[in-house]
């Protein structure tokens, strides 16, 4: 027979381990939804007809090297996408000077240097969802 004390951390490692499957069930969707593919058309707009190489793993031990063409079409991993689409700006910066005549830097506007352009399927719309609007 079991005394309350027994019981108890049974309990308690019952809890943990429900935990610790449900953060592992987690980690396994983020790491399924990453790794989606999705397809579209790479656009290097800083260098026309140019190639862009890097390493990219968002995960331990996964870096992996793309090399992607101007104008091609590609499926690649959700992480990548939202890599390329996150890191292919830089700022510019001026200077300016306030109404205090004060002098300052600010970012003037963004440059964009490439981009991946999505596919529409991969973008979720669905044709029922679209909408045509038609002159009468």
């Amino acid at each position: 027979m079991e005394t309350v004390e027994q019981k108890s951390v049974v309990d308690k490692k019952t809890v943990v381990d429900k935990k610790t499957a449900i953060v592992q069930s987690e980690k396994d969707k983020k790491y399924k939804y990453d790794h989606e593919e999705i397809s579209g058309i790479f656009r290097f707009l800083e260098c026309a007809n140019g190639t862009l190489g890097f390493f990219y793993g968002k995960y331990k031990d996964e870096d992996k090297k793309y090399s992607l063409q101007d104008g091609a079409h590609y499926k690649l991993p959700r992480m990548v996408v939202k890599h390329l689409r996150e890191t292919g700006v830089y700022p510019v910066h001026k200077h300016s000077i306030d109404e205090d005549g004060k002098a300052g830097i600010k970012v003037g506007h963004k440059v964009r240097r490439y981009t991946f352009e999505l596919d529409i399927e991969d973008n979720y719309l669905a044709a029922d969802s679209l909408i045509t609007i038609e002159k009468a």
